[in-house]
């Protein structure tokens, strides 16, 4: 069974083909690398709520159009959307969520050091 991260680049990439978008042109509409954009497209990248309502915006789309009815196949190990969920403070969550942008960022400068 396919995880939640590609069934959710599946998804993207077939509202990029339907509005005739590159994932390069794409990439550089949202102000992500290249790279980056290609990892979430092949779902090899955690992707966090606010990118993919970023995503949606940008595609002029619902969150649900990206998400819609995916369930994860498996347990979320990813340890900020764990966290994320076991948490009810919203200051608590925002905090975890700048944290997560701020591990994105890490990776993105790692991407383009290489």
């Amino acid at each position: 069974m396919k995880s939640l991260y590609v069934l959710i680049g599946e998804r993207i990439q077939f509202y990029l083909d339907q509005y005739k978008l590159s994932q390069k042109d794409f990439a550089e509409q949202i102000n992500v690398s290249p790279q980056v954009m290609n990892k979430i497209i092949q779902g090899k990248k955690a992707i966090n709520a606010i990118e993919i309502q970023q995503i949606a915006n940008a595609l002029s789309i619902s969150i649900n159009d990206i998400v819609g009815e995916v369930q994860p196949s498996s347990p979320i190990t990813d340890p900020v959307l764990f966290m994320m969920g076991k948490t009810e403070n919203e200051q608590t969550k925002e905090k975890l969520r700048f944290l997560d942008h701020v591990m994105d960022q890490m990776l993105r400068i790692e991407e383009i050091a290489k």
